[in-house]
C-alpha cells in the first residue's frame, strides 16, 4: 500500500472515554507519524492514565463530568444515558450535554482536520451530535454487537451514530456484517483493521519462566486467559471446567490476568469447587508485563471472545465459536473452538490439547503464522492512515 501525504501535517482530535491499552496504542503511534494529535477524554477517573501522559507531543483534555462518568453495575455492565432511575437518567443526559458543549467549543478552538471517535454510545454520540466533518468512528465491539440489542433505545441511538459517520473502521468482519444489518450502513464505507499487537513486544520467549518460579508451577501445564472479569467474557465456564480438567490433568494450573466487578464472584466460585491450589487471580496485568505471563503459559484460553496477543506468542488457543473469533482461529490448525457455555465440551478440548503434544506444538506455530499475517500493529495502522486521507481527499 503506498500512502501518499499532504505537505501540511493533520491535526487529529481522537475522542474516548474508555482510555485502554488500545487507546494508548494509537495515540502513541499517531504521535510517532507526526501527526498533531489531541486526545479530548471525559474519562470517568479524575486524571487520565499515566501512560498516556507520557506520550511526547500528545495534547490532552481532560474534562472529569461526575454526571457523565460511566459506572459498573454488578453484572459488568457499563450504565450511562440508559441508567435505570429517572433521578440518573436526568443527570446522565445533562452530564452528555454538559460534554457536547464543552466538545465543540474544543472544537472551534483547535480546529481539527479530523475526529476519531469510539464506543457508540458515549464519545460517539458526543461525534455525531456536534456536527463536525469529517469523522471516523471506531465501534469497539460490545457496543454493535450485544447493547444494541438490549433495548428499543439502545438500538436507536446506535442507528443514529452509526449512520451519522463519514466513515466507520472495526477490528473484525463480523462486526462489519452487523454494524450493515444494524444500521444499513454502505459496505464501501466500513474499512475492516484489526487492531493487532506488537510483534516486538508479544513473541515467544521460552526461557521467561520467572512467573511459573513466582507461582511455583515450574512443573505445571498452565492455561491461561487475559480478559476483563465481566460477564460477556465467561469466565466463569472456564472455573467451572476446572474440575474436569483437573481429574485428567491433575498438574494443570489457570492463570487469570485481568480484574473487573465479578472477581469476587469468580474467586467464590474457585472456594466452592475447592480450586484455590490450582486458580491464580494475577488481578490487571499492565501491558508491558503481559508477555512473561503469556510465555509462561502451554495454552489460551476464552470462553468467549478472541485475543491476539495470544496468536502471536504462539500459543494455541481454545475458544468459542462467535463469528469474531473464527477470523483468527480455525479449528484443528491453531486451536479448538467449542460452544458457549459448554462447559464438558471445554474441558474436554483443553484436556485433549494438553495430552497430545505434537499437535499443541504444531497449532502454536500455526498461532504465531497467523499473527505474523494479519495482526501486525506496524502494517495494520497504515490502513488506518489510508481512511484519514481518503476522508481529507473527500
Amino acid at each position: 500500500m503506498i500512502l501518499v501525504f499532504p505537505e501540511e501535517t493533520l491535526r487529529i482530535v481522537y475522542l474516548s472515554d474508555n482510555l485502554t491499552i488500545h487507546d494508548e496504542r494509537f495515540l502513541r503511534k499517531l504521535t510517532q507519524r507526526g501527526y498533531d494529535t489531541w486526545l479530548i477524554t471525559y474519562y470517568h477517573e479524575l486524571s487520565v492514565p499515566e501512560p498516556m501522559q507520557r506520550i511526547d507531543g500528545l495534547h490532552i483534555i481532560h474534562w472529569h463530568n461526575p454526571h457523565y462518568a460511566r459506572r459498573f453495575k454488578s453484572d459488568g455492565e457499563y450504565v450511562s444515558i440508559e441508567s435505570s432511575g429517572w433521578r440518573r437518567q436526568l443527570l446522565a443526559v445533562q452530564g452528555l450535554w454538559q460534554c457536547l458543549q464543552h466538545f465543540r467549543k474544543i472544537l472551534a478552538e483547535i480546529r481539527p482536520d479530523i475526529v476519531h471517535a469510539g464506543w457508540v454510545y458515549s464519545s460517539g454520540l458526543i461525534a455525531a451530535l456536534s456536527g463536525f466533518r469529517p469523522w471516523l468512528l471506531m465501534p469497539w465491539g460490545s457496543d454493535v454487537q450485544v447493547m444494541p440489542y438490549q433495548s428499543h433505545g439502545r438500538r436507536i441511538v446506535a442507528r443514529y451514530v452509526l449512520r451519522q459517520a463519514n466513515m466507520i473502521t472495526c477490528d473484525c468482519q463480523a462486526v462489519k456484517d452487523n454494524i450493515i444489518r444494524l444500521s444499513g450502513y454502505p459496505a464501501d464505507r466500513i474499512v475492516v483493521a484489526p487492531w493487532g499487537i506488537d510483534l516486538h513486544q508479544f513473541r515467544p520467549m521460552n526461557h521467561l519462566n520467572s512467573i511459573r518460579s513466582q507461582l511455583g508451577w515450574e512443573r505445571s501445564k498452565i492455561l491461561i486467559v487475559t480478559r476483563q472479569l465481566k460477564s460477556f467474557y465467561g469466565i466463569e465456564y472456564l472455573i467451572s471446567a476446572m474440575p474436569l480438567i483437573l481429574a485428567a490433568e491433575p498438574q494443570v494450573r489457570l492463570l487469570v490476568c485481568g480484574d473487573g466487578p465479578l472477581e469476587t464472584t469468580l474467586r467464590n466460585m474457585v472456594r466452592q469447587l475447592h480450586l484455590e491450589s490450582a486458580v491464580y487471580f494475577a488481578g490487571f496485568v499492565p501491558n508491558h508485563l503481559l508477555p512473561g505471563y503469556l510465555n509462561a503459559a502451554n495454552i489460551y484460553v476464552s470462553p468467549s471472545l478472541e485475543d491476539g496477543s495470544s496468536l502471536c506468542l504462539g500459543l494455541p488457543s481454545v475458544v468459542t465459536n462467535i463469528p469474531a473469533v473464527l477470523e483468527w482461529v480455525k479449528h484443528g490448525h491453531n486451536g479448538y473452538v467449542v460452544s458457549k457455555r459448554d462447559v464438558e465440551g471445554l474441558a474436554s478440548a483443553v484436556v485433549n490439547m494438553l495430552q497430545d503434544d505434537s499437535s499443541r506444538a504444531k497449532m502454536g506455530e500455526a498461532s504465531l503464522a497467523t499473527a505474523l499475517l494479519h495482526a501486525d500493529w506496524d502494517k495494520n495502522f497504515k490502513t488506518v492512515e489510508e481512511i484519514y486521507h481518503h476522508l481529507i481527499r473527500q
